[in-house]
């Protein structure tokens, strides 16, 4: 009797022992699965279009054309800054090591890497040879050039050391670009890439614009849904996501400009009248999973996602807009200004507001400048 008493517990003890590591081994799969959660993410371009340099000349204003190669000059050449300097690899490399005498032993020179492409910021750039003759092409005179390096760092054989190769490159002036060859280098005439943009002001007229994008994403926990993107700029109510717009000169407000939202046209595809199209960065924040966020024509953006009823905007083209601030027109003196645009985007779809500032040099010169 015992002994039957003895087995029935034991066949008990056995079965919540079966029961017990069946809920355990379910528990584990559980935690040992990945879980995920949806992402969010959203980010601002303002395109501030305040850079640039100016002049005022017998109450016609004038912009220097640095590389846009569709604008005419005063003197009725289509041709930009840029146009009229070189920009060639001249030398290279020379070579130089830092590390141990081991690691920069000649036997460990790894081989010579591609030379560097030229750096178009040496012409066209804040610091480029158009930016630092631009006297010479509002006033007429001679072009001049400059040598300027570029070097690529390369581990050694072993995988040690540093070795240095360093290309010189110079930037000339284009012979074929002189206007007049019986006097030494290469001449421009005066207003040689300046662009008249307005008349009767004393002062130069200025005309400072802003385009506004924003990108929102949205992944999903679910694989099988994916990543939605939108560049969408109203609320739920059909206003505007961006407000609160202020421009700043020199740290003074000076306006509080409006804004209007152009979205694509139902069905229009690129080229199409009433088409939006533009190239989206990420430049004045963002906020949640940043990682989401894509550079790039946001057309391709949202064509590319998982959502395809936000395909070129979608059924009502809401999905892909931009704002565009109306301009304000400042008429400035000659000097130096700081050009500022703030504001706030609304969030989208209950992500917080992104407020932005952005800021961009404007500089106004005149004849004689050079002198």
């Amino acid at each position: 009797m015992r002994l039957e008493m003895t087995a029935g517990k034991l066949y008990r003890l056995i079965g919540r022992l079966v029961v017990l590591g069946a809920v355990l081994s379910a528990s584990s799969l559980f935690m040992g699965a990945t879980i995920t959660s949806t992402k969010t993410a959203q980010g601002i371009m303002v395109d501030l279009q305040a850079s640039g340099t100016f002049t005022s000349v017998d109450r016609k204003t004038y912009r220097f054309n640095v590389d846009d190669p569709s604008q005419t000059d005063a003197n009725g050449v289509m041709l930009p800054a840029a146009s009229y300097f070189t920009n060639t690899l001249a030398s290279g490399p020379t070579v130089s090591c830092s590390g141990s005498l081991t690691n920069c032993a000649s036997s460990n020179q790894p081989g010579t890497p591609v030379a560097l492409t030229p750096s178009l910021s040496q012409v066209t750039g804040p610091s480029g040879a158009c930016h630092r003759q631009r006297c010479t092409f509002l006033d007429g005179g001679k072009l001049t050039g400059f040598t300027y390096t570029q070097s690529k760092t390369v581990s050694g054989r072993n995988g040690k050391g540093s070795w240095i190769f360093t290309w010189t490159y110079t930037v000339a002036p284009e012979p074929s670009k002189d206007v007049d060859p019986s006097t030494d280098g290469v001449q421009v005439n005066p207003f040689t890439a300046w662009v008249l943009t307005s008349e009767d002001a004393n002062l130069a007229h200025v005309p400072i614009g802003a385009k506004i994008a924003g990108e929102s994403v949205v992944q999903s926990s679910n694989s099988k849904v994916g990543t939605k993107y939108s560049f969408s700029l109203r609320n739920s109510d059909g206003t505007s996501r961006v407000t609160n717009l202020k421009l700043w000169l020199n740290e003074v407000q000076v306006a509080s400009p409006s804004s209007t939202i152009s979205e694509n046209c139902p069905g229009c595809l690129p080229g199409a009248p009433g088409a939006v199209d533009f190239t989206y960065f990420t430049n004045a924040g963002s906020k949640g999973t940043t990682s989401l966020l894509k550079n790039g024509d946001a057309r391709s953006i949202l064509n590319s996602d998982s959502f395809k009823g936000n395909d070129d905007g979608g059924a009502d083209g809401t999905a892909l807009a931009v704002a565009l601030m109306t301009p304000v027109y400042l008429d400035l003196a000659a000097g130096s200004y700081t050009v500022t645009v703030t504001g706030t985007v609304k969030g989208n779809t209950g992500q917080v507001d992104i407020s932005f500032t952005v800021k961009q040099n404007l500089i106004i010169i005149t004849p004689g400048c050079g002198k």
